[in-house]
């Protein structure tokens, strides 16, 4: 049953993805993050990637996240500010990034999608920028009929380096995965249970020159008709968001925690 649940969403997603209510436009993008933030800036990365928050039987049975997606990611913060578009085979470490350097403060960030031909799925995120400093935030799911949220991931310093600038360089062991990546976990007393940190870790540092990494300008983004229907959906979602009082806690990768 589980296993026929999931072709189907597969399937429903496929076709979306085919005659779906938006086309992907064709960012500027890279391979790799940029060293540091420039001149003052701090900076957010934001990618695709399951979050094992808490889940009801019904949403584990369904898929786990594992269907394609590709919400767009705006700044809303002043105006409606196109970051990019995410595209996922289902919150997999081939998920593209989006890299987005910003003035210190308080951001609040806006994706659009569509979980069907006229359903559209809408969700904000606060984040506070410092300069120097990167913030982490994850667009995670729970299976084809889950709609996609964000969420904010915890990773200290010291392992995003590990990450980017180490993993790339190590060899994987024959269905055993990163030798460098299991003495890391080990001799940082890392919960392995849920695999959060390990998937995370991987695709921070894909080898190969790195992630591809999407990162916004002047000449990217969408057409004038999809920026419209996007403004309609910040207008009418942004202030329900703000009143909620129970959002998405941040998620402690290195604890495998949500953090309340």
């Amino acid at each position: 049953m589980r296993s026929h649940l999931r072709l189907y969403f597969l399937i429903i997603t496929m076709l979306f993805s085919i005659v779906g209510c938006k086309s992907i436009p064709a960012d500027n993008q890279k391979k790799g993050f940029l060293a540091n933030p420039p001149n003052g800036t701090g900076r957010v990365l934001i990618t695709a990637h399951y979050v094992p928050i808490e889940m009801s039987v019904i949403r584990a049975l369904i898929g786990e996240g594992v269907t394609g997606f590709h919400p767009t990611v705006y700044d809303v913060t002043e105006n409606t500010q196109y970051l990019g578009t995410i595209v996922s085979s289902g919150s997999k470490i081939d998920s593209t990034w989006i890299e987005f350097d910003a003035k210190p403060g308080k951001h609040i960030l806006m994706l659009h999608d569509y979980v069907s031909f006229t359903t559209e799925v809408v969700d904000f995120i606060e984040v506070t920028i410092t300069p120097g400093e990167i913030q982490h935030v994850a667009i995670s799911q729970y299976g084809g009929s889950e709609r996609p949220f964000f969420a904010k991931i915890d990773i200290d310093q010291t392992a995003y380096d590990f990450c980017t600038k180490k993993l790339p360089r190590t060899e994987p062991k024959f269905l055993k995965g990163y030798t460098a990546l299991d003495e890391f976990i080990k001799e940082h007393n890392i919960p392995n249970k849920r695999g959060a940190f390990r998937s995370y870790c991987i695709s921070l540092g894909v080898r190969g020159g790195g992630p591809t990494v999407r990162y916004p300008n002047e000449t990217s983004g969408l057409d004038e008709l999809e920026m419209q229907k996007v403004e309609a959906a910040r207008v009418k979602g942004l202030p329900k968001w703000e009143s909620l009082q129970d959002r998405t806690p941040p998620y402690d990768l290195l604890n495998e925690k949500s953090n309340k």
